[in-house]
């Protein structure tokens, strides 16, 4: 159970952290805690649609991660406000590693079980539940949190450069919904076992990109680019290690 319970939860989160925090929050929450207080009220607000009436007590550990995702955010708002030199895509990654060793520590106290049955997941047999929120997150995870990482790895890039205090980047539509389509599409041709031909998929948003920045800018490509390779590699080597083809696949 605590494997589902860590799935939904990881769901739940990912949704509410990135999916449902247009630019207006994300600005908001870096002034102070109404914002703060609003965006933790909604990553709370997902993860209970996700476990209500499954994880018995489900609104008191609904209480509970609100109070911890609140703590864990207000250290990027009051406390690592100095973004130069790349050192805020060091938070960002920070920030979501402690986001998700919490969720899992949650779910266990939760269901009362142990760590192994969350690294479960890469030793045992998905059911075609637990697949499908690993498959959501796995969605989420390259169409809304890897363009994040993206910006954040070029702004600490040019933030090496220059002792200007790095701030916060919209991203282009059109750059979000090409670089998620090239993760996905990566994701599917793993999923069909044809991960062998995964960097085609890359090739449509590199030529996009040469043709529409100016060549000076030819860096910034090849460092986002390179940033939504490695990414999608990894989002295949976890659907790989955790055998999700299988599940989702095969009746």
């Amino acid at each position: 159970m605590v494997l589902n319970i860590f799935l939904r939860m990881l769901a739940g989160h990912l949704v509410g952290d990135f999916v449902l925090q247009p630019l207006w929050l994300a600005l908001a929450k870096r002034d102070g805690w109404p914002g703060l207080i609003l965006h933790t009220a909604v990553v709370a607000l997902t993860t209970a649609v996700m476990i209500w009436n499954v994880l018995p007590r489900w609104l008191l550990w609904t209480g509970i991660l609100y109070v911890v995702h609140l703590f864990i955010d207000q250290f990027k708002t009051f406390v690592f406000t100095n973004n130069s030199k790349g050192k805020n895509v060091l938070f960002f990654l920070l920030d979501q590693l402690v986001h998700v060793i919490s969720i899992m520590l949650i779910a266990i106290w939760a269901t009362g079980a142990d760590i192994d049955g969350v690294t479960a997941v890469f030793t045992k047999a998905l059911t075609r539940q637990e697949a499908l929120l690993l498959l959501i997150s796995l969605v989420v995870i390259a169409g809304w949190v890897i363009p994040i990482l993206e910006i954040e790895v070029l702004v600490a890039i040019n933030s090496l450069k220059t002792t200007a205090k790095a701030g916060l980047e919209p991203i282009g539509m059109s750059d979000r919904l090409m670089g998620g389509g090239e993760r996905t599409v990566g994701m599917a041709l793993t999923l069909f076992n044809l991960g062998f031909i995964l960097p085609l998929a890359f090739l449509p948003r590199l030529l996009w990109l040469k043709n529409k920045q100016h060549p000076a800018n030819t860096p910034a490509v090849i460092t986002k680019i390179g940033t939504s390779f490695i990414s999608g590699l990894l989002l295949s080597v976890v659907i790989s290690a955790t055998h999700l083809a299988r599940k989702l696949l095969l009746r």
